[in-house]
């Protein structure tokens, strides 16, 4: 069995520390941090918990700046999505869970080229 460890990008940081901080204050804010953090725990013991994105649908953006090769989706509370790629660890028996981007409906619809009707 391989060890899963997940890893969260710059971008995912900041994120994930304004919705810690809003989640003192707000319900909404304190649903989506917890949604969130059940959301590791599924990962950390099922890596393809999420819906696979197809290879041409992954945004320019997160292939240059890291390169990845595959993307999935996860839906959290509030509307909002995570996304993340799976890749090797440091050994045979290690894979890493990297966190994309955590982002609203509206980025995420965005990101991705989706227009509203």
């Amino acid at each position: 069995m391989k060890t899963i460890s997940i890893v969260l990008s710059k971008s995912a940081i900041s994120q994930l520390d304004l919705i810690s901080r809003d989640a003192e204050k707000s319900k909404r804010q304190k649903a989506l941090f917890l949604s969130i953090n059940r959301k590791f725990d599924i990962l950390k013991s099922n890596f393809q918990y999420g819906d696979p994105m197809a290879k041409a649908k992954i945004p320019g953006v997160y292939l240059a700046a890291y390169g990845i090769t595959n993307l999935f989706r996860v839906e959290l509370s509030n509307y909002w999505r995570m996304l993340y790629s799976v890749v090797n660890g440091a050994t045979e028996s290690e894979l890493t869970v990297f966190v994309v981007e955590i982002l609203d409906h509206k980025e995420y619809d965005k990101r991705f080229g989706y227009k509203k009707r």
